[in-house]
């Protein structure tokens, strides 16, 4: 009897990264027996869609044209999502290829990534991924980092820190050139946005009509794209406080507008559905050291420490602009003395 070796994928709950090896298993069976007789489960429909999903590190690297996709489901006011496809309709496909691309040009230093792909059902994948960037406030300093020789950039996330209140401080900045100057390492916080995708999908193998030793293998097709996004959940429980995490929120939310989808319009749909104003100094009046008597001083104090920072870092500058300039005078009349003398 000639023995064949059969490539099976084993299915497991937690998926694998796309390089893993098949494993290899012995049959006894003839060539002709199908994979049905000897017990073999058929390939992996959806293997194809796992490969591109943590190749490309977004769940919108499987594309379909006819796919539902909503943003946030049950967040509007009147129970919607906050985005669908299918009213609109808009093509699904055409919203993959934008998507990445926007914020690639407009999130500076974008980095997309698949942190676990899990299987649900035959036909179902749950995605967990995040988006980081360098929000754009604080890119002056990162290009800063980037100039300063022997200086090397290390971004991190605070989002363990958004139950506590954000204020500008004099005082961190100095802190932050001290630091970079001292150690070498320049630590940046950048932006995270953590998101969830259930996708479902229609097709997939199919028994023979006629017996059950026939197996027809049919492509999987996106048919649903659920995503929600943690930040939106957390600003509009109440849990974010700090408001560099909800703006870091909102510059991304803006690379996410749909095709044909006015500014003004998409702006109105974020203020409907994610309460971002109630994020303490978001609002229009809020101003650092307005707020009570504690941030009064605090800011009363970080303005002092910086006017005295300031006065150190002119009066060093003028103590040596003032001798370079004495030096020329002194150097102008040693010349017109040798003049006079005639020992020039």
């Amino acid at each position: 009897m000639t023995a064949t070796v059969t490539l099976v994928v084993a299915p497991t709950g937690r998926i694998v990264p796309s390089h893993r090896h098949a494993i290899a298993t012995r049959s006894s069976a003839s060539p002709s027996t199908s994979a049905a007789s000897t017990g073999a489960s058929p390939a992996d429909p959806l293997s194809d869609s796992i490969r591109k999903i943590e190749k490309f590190g977004t769940p919108f690297a499987v594309t379909s044209s006819t796919t539902r996709y909503r943003p946030e489901p049950g967040i509007a006011p009147d129970g919607g999502a906050l985005y669908s496809n299918t009213t609109k309709d808009v093509d699904y496909a055409k919203l993959c290829a934008r998507w990445p691309r926007v914020e690639d040009d407009e999130l500076f230093r974008c980095q997309r990534t698949v942190n676990r792909c899990e299987r649900l059902s035959a036909n179902e994948l749950v995605v967990r991924w995040e988006t980081t960037f360098v929000p754009e406030k604080l890119r002056w300093l990162h290009d800063l980092g980037e100039a300063w020789p022997g200086v090397d950039i290390e971004l991190y996330d605070i989002l363990d820190k958004m139950g506590e209140l954000s204020r500008f401080r004099w005082r961190s900045l100095f802190q932050l050139f001290w630091n970079t100057a001292t150690t070498g390492t320049m630590r940046l916080p950048a932006a995270k946005i953590e998101s969830t995708s259930r996708l479902r999908f229609e097709g997939g193998a199919e028994w023979g009509a006629d017996d059950d030793t026939t197996v027809r293998q049919t492509a999987m097709t996106l048919a649903t794209h659920d995503e929600t996004i943690d930040l939106v959940r957390c600003v509009n429980d109440g849990a974010v406080k700090n408001r560099r995490i909800c703006r870091d929120l909102l510059e991304y939310l803006d690379c996410r507008k749909p095709p044909n989808t006015s500014l003004e319009a998409w702006d109105n749909q974020i203020t409907d559905c994610v309460r971002w104003a109630e994020v303490p100094g978001m609002g229009m009046f809020d101003v650092d050291g307005l707020e009570d008597e504690g941030d009064r001083a605090r800011f009363y104090g970080d303005a002092t420490a910086v006017l005295a920072f300031m006065t150190v870092v002119f009066l060093v500058f003028g103590v040596g602009i003032g001798q370079w300039y004495f030096k020329g005078l002194e150097h102008e009349r040693m010349m017109a003395a040798m003049l006079e003398t005639g020992a020039f």
